[in-house]
C-alpha cells in the first residue's frame, strides 16, 4: 500500500506554534528598539530646529517690545510727583526690572520747581546724563552747580526742604559718620552709644518719612539690650544699610550760603517773575528781558571732577559733615571721571579708568 508523500512534514500549527516561540519574542524586541531610536532622533532634531531657529531669531530679526510697555499708560510726571507720599505705580515698566522701594522727598521750596517752570526732575536733554544730574538733583540745590565761584571750596549750607531754613547736618548723616568713626566706643561700650544711635536714627527717620527696613532696625536697637547679639546685629545691619539711603533722603539739600539764606525769598521771586513771563499782554522783548532776569547769573552745570577730585574740590564735604572717611570716597570716586568723559564725548576704556582714578 503506498504511503502519503507529506505525512512526515509538520503540520502548519507545529509551525506557527514554533514561530511564536522563539521569533515572536525578537520581533518585539527589536520593534521597541526600533521606535525608542526613532523618538531619540525625533527629540534630537526638534532640539537642533529650535536652536538654529533661536540663533536666525536672535542675529536676523529685531527684538519686539511686549506691547503691554508700549502701550503702559501710567504717570510719573511733575504733577504726580509733588502729590504728598506719591509713589510711581509698582508696575510701571521700569519696576518690572527694577524694585522701586524708596522715593526722594520733594523740595517744595526749590523755586525753580515750584515756579513751574521745572519739574522736581528737571534734566532730560542728554540721555546719557540726566540719570547722573536727576540724582545729584535730589540733594543740591539748583544753584549749586548752576552758579560758579571763584572761590574754592565755596561756602555752603544744608538747607530744610520743608522750612526753608538752614539747619545742621543731617541727622542720616551725622548717624553714619557716629557709625564710622566711633566703632571702638560701638564695640567696647554700647551702652554709652545706644541713645545717640536711636535719637539719630529717630531723628533720621523723621526727615525722610517712614521707611521699613530702617523702621524695623531703630525697634530692633530699641527694644534689644546694648551689646546683646540681637543689637549688635541690627547695629551692623544699620551701617551697611544708610550708605543707601542717601540717593535725596536727607531731607535737606546743600545749597551756597548766600542762596541757604534766602531759600524761601529766592522762592517767592522767582515764582512772581515766572507769573509775570507767563503773562499774554507781554511783547516778546519783554519777556526775554524777564528771562534773562531769572537766569542772568546762571551758567552751565560744573563738571564732575570740579567737586569729586582730591585737587581743590568746589565743595568741602567735611564740613558739611562727611565723615573723613565718607569725604576721602567723594574726593576720589572713580566713576566720577568716568561719567565727565561721557559728558563731554571722550572715550574711555574699562576696566582701566577703574585703576587711574579721576586723572585717567
Amino acid at each position: 500500500m503506498a504511503k502519503p508523500i507529506f505525512k512526515n512534514l509538520p503540520r502548519l500549527s507545529d509551525i506557527l506554534h514554533q514561530i511564536s516561540r522563539h521569533r515572536l519574542p525578537i520581533l518585539a524586541e527589536n520593534f521597541f528598539v526600533r521606535v525608542y531610536t526613532l523618538i531619540l532622533l525625533l527629540i534630537v532634531l526638534w532640539a537642533g530646529y529650535m536652536a538654529f531657529a533661536y540663533l536666525v531669531k536672535s542675529v536676523f530679526w529685531s527684538v519686539q517690545v511686549p506691547k503691554e510697555y508700549v502701550e503702559w499708560q501710567g504717570r510719573v510726571d511733575a504733577d504726580l510727583l509733588w502729590k504728598p507720599n506719591a509713589v510711581p505705580p509698582s508696575r510701571t515698566p521700569l519696576a518690572h526690572y527694577h524694585t522701586l522701594t524708596q522715593q526722594f522727598v520733594l523740595d517744595k521750596n526749590n523755586g525753580c520747581a515750584a515756579a513751574d517752570c521745572h519739574s522736581p526732575i528737571p534734566h532730560n536733554k542728554s540721555v546719557a546724563m540726566r540719570s547722573f544730574s536727576n540724582f545729584h538733583a535730589t540733594f543740591l540745590a539748583c544753584q549749586t552747580c548752576h552758579e560758579h565761584s571763584q572761590i574754592k571750596p565755596i561756602p555752603a549750607v544744608w538747607v530744610n526742604i520743608a522750612s526753608g531754613k538752614i539747619q545742621d547736618p543731617p541727622a542720616i548723616l551725622a548717624l553714619m559718620r557716629h557709625l564710622e568713626m566711633d566703632k571702638e566706643a560701638i564695640k567696647n561700650n554700647p551702652s554709652a552709644t545706644h541713645s545717640t544711635i536711636l535719637n539719630l536714627l529717630k531723628n533720621a527717620l523723621e526727615g525722610i518719612g517712614r521707611d521699613p527696613l530702617l523702621h524695623y532696625l531703630m525697634l530692633q536697637i530699641d527694644t534689644s539690650e546694648p551689646g546683646s547679639p540681637v543689637w549688635r546685629h541690627a547695629v551692623e545691619q544699620l551701617t551697611a544699610e544708610l550708605p543707601l539711603h542717601l540717593r535725596g533722603e536727607y531731607g535737606a539739600k546743600i545749597a551756597l550760603q548766600t542762596i541757604g539764606e534766602n531759600y524761601r525769598a529766592l522762592k517767592k521771586q522767582l515764582t512772581s517773575q515766572a507769573k509775570k513771563y507767563r503773562a499774554t499782554n507781554l511783547v516778546p522783548k519783554e519777556r526775554d528781558k524777564i528771562y534773562q532776569a531769572i537766569h542772568g547769573k546762571l551758567k552751565s552745570p560744573s563738571i564732575c571732577l570740579d567737586c569729586h577730585t582730591s585737587q581743590s574740590p568746589v565743595l568741602d564735604f567735611k564740613s558739611l559733615g562727611y565723615s573723613p572717611i565718607r569725604a576721602g570716597l567723594l574726593t576720589s570716586i572713580p566713576i566720577a571721571s568716568q561719567v565727565q568723559h561721557i559728558q563731554q564725548g571722550k572715550p574711555f576704556y574699562l576696566p582701566g579708568f577703574l585703576e587711574g582714578g579721576n586723572e585717567r
